[in-house]
């Protein structure tokens, strides 16, 4: 039930209202066109989760290379490791000891494992500190950074804090995901990553 709930909440934030709102910082768009001109990256750090009101966590291990992603979840309270993984226009669940799940894409995944639904995928672009386009709502800037500090998207709640530098970009350390209707600091779906390690390879020639 525990490997369960892990893989339910990573699923939500791949399958990650709309009200124009585009983020008008000049520091936020130019952060956003420079990154979007690298689209591998990895990002390790923890996953905390709370599934109807029922926390856990595991460690986070996030490689995406363009459009395609490997997520390795491990350690959830002592249990295997999972991993999550998307290429050649599939997303494959692996586990040790069972055989892969397949869907055509991670919301047909969610529903397949846990019967829930949610929309397409953003998280790429949320946990860099991005929306995913110009659609969002309850924005706030960060007044020192000129970056995100909270905006709602896709029926989903995120915020952003802790930004530290990693080469020439400002990126958060934290993120947190909520529905956007769960107003409750406490609410019954909560999902927290905290980054310990991004790697951008600004330093190879950018995506034309």
């Amino acid at each position: 039930m525990i490997v369960r709930s892990v893989i339910a909440g990573c699923l939500l934030l791949i399958a990650g209202c709309a009200q124009h709102n585009l983020i008008q910082s000049a520091d936020y768009q130019q952060q956003r066109a420079t990154l979007l001109s690298y689209p591998d990256w990895q990002m390790r750090g923890k996953i905390g989760l709370k599934l109807d009101g029922k926390p856990t966590s595991a460690m986070l291990n996030w490689q995406q290379t363009g459009s395609d992603y490997a997520i390795r979840l491990s350690g959830p309270l002592g249990t295997g490791a999972v991993r999550i993984e998307r290429s050649g226009g599939e997303v494959r669940l692996l586990q040790a000891g069972e055989p892969p799940i397949r869907a055509d894409s991670a919301d047909q995944l969610l529903q397949q494992v846990t019967g829930l639904t949610a929309p397409l995928d953003n998280i790429r672009f949320w946990v860099r500190g991005l929306a995913a386009d110009a659609q969002l709502r309850q924005l706030r800037i960060d007044p020192q950074s000129g970056l995100p500090a909270s905006f709602e998207q896709d029926g989903w709640q995120l915020s952003f804090d802790r930004y530290r530098q990693h080469s020439e970009f400002l990126l958060p350390g934290r993120i947190i995901l909520q529905p956007a209707g769960d107003r409750e600091p406490g609410g019954d779906k909560i999902v927290t990553i905290l980054v310990s390690r991004w790697t951008i390879p600004s330093s190879a020639e950018p995506a034309s």
